[in-house]
């Protein structure tokens, strides 16, 4: 929101204040209680978050939007098996969201878990042939799964 507006977002109040007014989705079918659930996370708000996101699924249970939020999330907190079961649950229900194939494969990457990650670019590489962003996210942390593999569980950044 922050970089398509002339009146940007930067708070969970300034959410409800210009958006409450609008349907619950947005034309990307991305419930907008996933959106104020960034928002609330980030504020350090994490029960109302995760009830957001919870709102969310039920308006739309079939992206996996929620779970990607908590995914990237859990991630950032360096909680690396919820990441793992989020971006997991996110990919599954959505595979073509290059969001959510980037984020499955950025927590096996960290994980040094190579196999995962051509497990599953196998899953949708027939799928999108025309979409060079699913082979090169692949080819990104297949490598850097590699470097952590043979890093043997040193510490590094994605």
């Amino acid at each position: 929101f922050k970089s398509k507006s002339s009146n940007p977002i930067t708070s969970s109040i300034e959410f409800d204040q210009q958006i409450n007014r609008f349907p619950p989705i947005s034309p990307a079918a991305i419930p907008l209680k996933a959106y104020k659930a960034g928002f609330l996370l980030s504020e350090g708000k994490f029960n109302e978050g995760v009830k957001a996101l919870n709102e969310a699924s039920d308006i739309n249970p079939y992206i996996g939007f929620s779970e990607y939020i908590l995914g990237n999330y859990y991630y950032s907190k360096g909680n690396i098996d919820s990441s793992l079961y989020y971006s997991k649950k996110a990919f599954d229900l959505w595979p073509k969201s290059i969001d959510n194939f980037s984020m499955i494969n950025k927590v096996n990457a960290y994980k040094g878990d190579t196999l995962s990650i051509i497990n599953d670019y196998s899953k949708i590489k027939d799928f999108f042939t025309s979409r060079p962003e699913f082979y090169n996210s692949f080819i990104k942390y297949y490598s850097l799964g590699k470097f952590y593999y043979f890093n043997i569980g040193g510490k590094f950044t994605i």
